[in-house]
């Protein structure tokens, strides 16, 4: 799932410069000056971290970690600076990194907030370490009110990444009861089938995805990768063109328009 940095609302915080002593008297314009320059806050930590999100928001995670660590600086014990630093560094698939910010957001307080468990999750899941990440998921859930869909999904897909497909077919099965109208869990139930080889129970499952959100591109890239091993050619052309109508620049873009080529001569 995507990886989302966790945004904390609070109160910018401010501390003041000292002012600078002397033995000589100021004049009234350089002692003025001189005030002025004392009361300027310098920046805080969470106005740093504040502007890190910001990067973060156009994918700038170089200049996200930089600012990061700047407000670290100021406050060595955010769990949050912490967490987002980790993601920043997941993002530019620096592993090590992550891990390691992720280590210390939770041994600065983060330990008692889900989402750090989660994203965690989501650097081990991404980095195909799934025991790992269902392992973090699941210390993520011990930390929630209720059930969290998003968390449970996730370890629906990694049991079934780990071929423990009876364990992934019970955990998509009890998702249904807690958000019926969930598209993604349909494209996983999908995907289940796929890994089965029971073609026509994934095509279902897709179908039912595009039917609850017609604009959820993901399934339609799967429906026409299943028809290009077909006879269907058109229908799997059809398929992958609506999903590069969807994301024209999602992550199976390069494979759709080169299974459409294929497709078409075909055809």
């Amino acid at each position: 799932m995507k990886l989302t940095p966790y945004l904390l609302a609070a109160c910018l915080l401010a501390s003041t410069l000292g002012s600078a002593c002397s033995s000589t008297p100021d004049t009234s314009e350089d002692a003025e000056t001189r005030e002025k320059k004392a009361a300027l806050p310098e920046q805080s930590a969470q106005e740093l971290f504040l502007q890190g999100n910001q990067k973060m928001d156009v994918r700038d995670f170089e200049g996200a970690v930089a600012l990061y660590d700047q407000a670290l600086k100021v406050d060595p014990k955010r769990w949050d600076i912490y967490m987002n630093k980790g993601i920043a560094h997941s993002s530019m698939q620096q592993f090590s990194e992550a891990v390691n910010a992720m280590d210390a957001a939770l041994t600065n307080g983060g330990d008692a907030h889900a989402e750090v468990y989660f994203n965690l999750g989501n650097i081990y899941q991404n980095r195909g370490l799934y025991a790992q990440s269902i392992k973090a998921y699941r210390s993520s859930l011990t930390l929630r009110e209720r059930p969290h869909v998003d968390t449970i999904l996730n370890i629906a897909a990694g049991l079934m990444f780990m071929r423990e497909t009876d364990k992934a077919q019970e955990t998509y099965e009890y998702l249904q009861t807690l958000a019926p109208d969930d598209a993604r869990i349909y494209m996983g139930m999908g995907l289940l089938e796929q890994m089965r080889d029971n073609l026509e129970g994934a095509h279902a499952h897709f179908d039912r995805a595009i039917q609850m959100a017609p604009d959820y591109a993901h399934p339609y890239f799967m429906k026409g990768s299943l028809y290009g091993n077909t006879s269907k050619n058109k229908e799997g052309v059809e398929f992958l063109e609506r999903y590069l109508e969807l994301e024209p620049n999602g992550p199976y873009a390069k494979m759709a328009k080169t299974r459409i080529k294929s497709m078409k001569k075909k055809m």
